[in-house]
């Protein structure tokens, strides 16, 4: 909402440039003050100098020189609550409805500070919760920590957009709000959004802060910071939010042309010196904290399919808990989510899961890691050893259970039952083949979710504090009710 103007000082547009207006006058004005005109035009104060000020324009529209400036008299501010819950706002917390801005107080309020500092440690927890993807390769292999920032980077359509929607789907049966932050984006990339998750049923847990193509390059700089703002709203009460900025590398793009048509020294790359502080700074408010609450961050950071080092890639990488690398060839083959477990990294997720999930995760990723080698040694078309074939069964049908559907997000017990086939004698039987397994996935999955023989393993697989051997064998004894559901498919296979 705008508060209203005071007229003890007034400012006077002396040049324009597109949104970057010089302005004479206003001496007490401070940078990130927000300035307003009688037509309600707003600018923020980017930088003071001796004799003029330097104020960014927020609206889609021109002004002309003269044109007169007024400080508020209070701090730009925000609605907030349980009401913008489902709705589009801008990067000034507009609520947008049919593409046109109402802005108004319609509950609690908070001063959007554009500069806000990270929470310190005396407010902050450790990250001890799991945040529940219903991918099993992420959920189990690469974990996210309630609380984490995990950087989500990749080419342009490797999959990062589908696996982030769905995951927003799932994130409403553990009452997990989301916040997604659109930066820089079309019209038509929000629309499509908002009646995704409409159709999915989830549309009332997820906000959208957009900042489109269109507008200003200063309204697509602040849109992380309104984002922030709202997601610390309701962590302060205690709830737990999933914040997504996509994408990071767009919002530096717009921060350097800020600084270049300002006129200010071009560092690395043409951005100014200060990039890596200006988003370091804006994620650092990421965290868990100990009222209860936390935000976890998933900033998208689209790359060059031929450089993945360039200068906002590494400076995000530094200030990330760790990331999901996207490819385009998984995305090609089919595989979702179309990650690489080599090339990706979570520096605390393994510490929020339980001494089952977590020896499972080690067992799966050391069969991930030998299944290429053994894999090329077998084409030379010598005999392979016992243990060769062993390995190369796994790889390929852990290959297999891995790759999901967006339609069939798995809860974390399932993911530990299927997963765990992997390690059971069953799958080392001829007649369970990899093409057998393939045909006969979702009923298995079926089974492991409502036969009552599986009860007891999805027991231990909540209680979790149990070796995974010890589980094994607990979880083995019904394991041959599986060939009571592929059987359908190995007689349609020698039919």
């Amino acid at each position: 909402m705008i508060p209203k103007i005071t007229h003890q000082e007034i400012g006077s547009v002396t040049a324009v440039n597109g949104y970057l207006l010089k302005i004479k006058g206003l001496p007490s004005a401070k940078v990130n003050d927000i300035i307003v005109s009688r037509e309600g035009e707003r600018a923020k104060v980017h930088a003071l100098y001796a004799e003029y000020i330097v104020a960014l324009l927020l609206e889609k529209t021109t002004v002309s020189t003269g044109t007169q400036f007024y400080i508020h008299s209070a701090k730009l501010s925000i609605s907030v609550g349980d009401h913008i819950k489902g709705k589009v706002l801008n990067a000034l917390g507009d609520i947008i409805l049919d593409n046109k801005k109402t802005s108004g107080s319609y509950g609690p309020t908070e001063p959007l500070l554009f500069d806000a500092k990270a929470p310190g440690v005396d407010v902050r927890s450790f990250i001890s919760k799991q945040l529940v993807t219903g991918f099993s390769l992420i959920d189990i292999m690469v974990p996210i920590g309630k609380g984490q920032r995990e950087l989500i980077y990749g080419p342009i359509h490797s999959g990062k957009q589908k696996f982030l929607r769905e995951v927003i789907v799932n994130q409403k049966k553990h009452n997990t709000l989301c916040i997604y932050a659109a930066v820089g984006k079309p019209i038509s990339f929000v629309e499509n959004l908002k009646n995704f998750l409409k159709n999915k049923g989830v549309e009332d847990n997820t906000i959208i802060v957009s900042a489109l193509s269109d507008e200003p390059a200063p309204m697509i700089t602040i849109a992380p910071s309104t984002a922030f703002l709202i997601a610390e709203y309701f962590s302060k009460k205690g709830e737990d939010v999933l914040l997504v900025i996509d994408d990071m590398s767009m919002h530096a793009n717009y921060i350097r042309e800020v600084a270049l048509l300002a006129g200010e020294l071009p560092g690395k790359e043409s951005y100014p010196g200060d990039i890596f502080y200006q988003q370091a700074h804006l994620m650092e408010r990421a965290g868990s904290f100990k009222n209860g609450g936390s935000i976890t961050l998933l900033p998208v950071l689209e790359t060059n399919v031929e450089n993945y080092t360039s200068l906002i890639s590494t400076n995000i990488m530094a200030s990330t808990d760790g990331h999901l690398f996207f490819t385009t060839n998984k995305e090609a083959e089919g595989y979702l989510p179309a990650v690489s477990i080599s090339k990706s990294v979570t520096r605390i997720g393994h510490s929020t899961q339980t001494v089952l999930s977590r020896e499972l995760s080690t067992k799966l990723r050391s069969v991930w890691a030998e299944y290429p080698k053994h894999q090329e040694y077998s084409r030379f078309g010598t005999q392979v050893s016992g243990y060769t074939k062993k390995i190369l069964k796994q790889g390929s049908v852990l290959q297999e259970l891995l790759n999901q559907t967006e339609t069939d997000l798995i809860e974390f017990e399932i993911q530990i039952l299927l997963l765990s086939i992997v390690f059971t004698d069953w799958i080392h039987n001829d007649e369970n083949d990899l093409s057998l397994i393939k045909s006969a996935k979702k009923d298995i999955i079926k089974l492991l979710r409502t036969h009552r023989g599986f009860w007891e393993s999805k027991n231990l697989v909540l209680k979790g504090e149990i070796s995974f051997d010890n589980f094994l064998k607990e979880f083995s004894k019904n394991i041959n009710l599986l060939d009571k559901i592929c059987l359908p498919y190995k007689n349609k296979e020698q039919n």
